[in-house]
């Protein structure tokens, strides 16, 4: 019967000796590229144009940090004007042929189309995700808030987590 002691140094060794082959093939669960998606700016109705830029940034943020994707598309009006001569605004699409449009242009795989409304106190959230190669809507969710402005912040988190919910838990055959 081997010691413990040996049985460590052994077990030393072999990790030591793994991690030093640089041709050692690894096994990854996920391709190692990430997929692209971009947000356009969310279509704001009953809310400042500073509020709902603030909301599509955290959508944007969140989005970044809890998903496999690489998020595009801050500021993307101003890449497009000089693309073409006759001026058009891509920052807010209301279209899945607009959305579309803009993630060609962007060289993205996906893309999100979201929308802000308030009526009172009472805040409608909703954002779909789009296949830019398909041109269709792959989800999309909605979600209510009633409550101040300050608090909708949580709300958009959860907006995330809901639309990409196949993305953050996916299940492994």
């Amino acid at each position: 019967m081997r010691s413990p002691k040996t049985i460590a140094s052994a077990a030393l060794l072999s990790l030591v000796s793994a991690a030093s082959l640089p041709d050692t093939p690894h096994f990854y669960l996920y391709d190692l590229s990430s997929p692209t998606i971009a947000v356009v700016d969310f279509h704001n109705q009953g809310i400042s144009l500073a509020a709902g830029q603030t909301l599509t940034e955290r959508f944007r943020l969140t989005l970044s940090m809890y998903t496999p994707y690489s998020v595009e598309a801050s500021g993307i009006e101003n890449r497009f004007n000089i693309l073409n001569k006759i001026s058009r605004n891509y920052s807010t699409c209301t279209s899945i042929d607009c959305a579309v449009n803009v993630g060609k242009l962007l060289n993205v795989d996906r893309i999100v189309m979201g929308n802000v409304s308030r009526e009172s106190n009472q805040y409608t959230l909703s954002a779909e995700l789009i296949s830019v190669q398909m041109e269709e809507i792959i989800r999309s969710r909605t979600l209510e808030y009633v409550g101040e402005l300050d608090g909708i912040h949580d709300y958009v988190d959860t907006l995330v987590t809901k639309l990409f919910y196949d993305e953050l838990n996916p299940i492994l055959y």
